[in-house]
């Protein structure tokens, strides 16, 4: 859980719960949460997608990458590990995915314009609660990270 605050101008998250961070990658990142995505045109949540694994034509496809239905566990380790690691090295605040395999980024707290979301899951196809260890957003849902510098 996180507590966002403004001072002076300037945004502050600060993390409640500093030891559920994970750094099983090259990245550092905390859960955020599930967050709606009403999908308007020039008002997304995190507004850049940089990646997706679902649209092999796309123009932002990770190539040879896919959805591996059948080891969802590993594949969410890896998605949300890439996902972390490019919104990082670009130099984004907040990463998410949605849709299963989309990796969205913003650098500024926008993610929660439209609202909680319920359409998030873990990786053992359950919705997603306080305890799951990974997530991500279903079609219209964003499962939300923050980037740990």
């Amino acid at each position: 859980m996180y507590v966002a605050f403004v001072f002076c101008g300037i945004l502050f998250v600060v993390d409640a719960y500093p030891e559920k961070r994970h750094v099983s990658c090259g990245t550092s990142y905390s859960k955020l949460g599930c967050y709606k995505d009403k999908h308007t045109k020039g008002h997304r949540p995190l507004p850049h997608l940089l990646f997706t694994d679902r649209n092999p034509r796309s123009y932002k496809s990770s190539a040879k990458r896919r959805i591996d239905w059948e080891n969802l566990d590993t594949y969410m380790e890896d998605v949300v590990c890439r996902c972390a690691e490019q919104a990082n090295a670009q130099g984004y605040m907040f990463f998410g995915l949605q849709f299963y395999g989309e990796c969205w980024a913003s650098k500024e707290f926008t993610f929660n314009i439209d609202g909680m979301g319920e359409g998030c899951m873990s990786s053992d196809y359950e919705p997603c609660t306080f305890s799951s260890r990974l997530c991500v957003g279903e079609e219209f849902s964003l499962f939300v990270y923050n980037v740990q510098q």
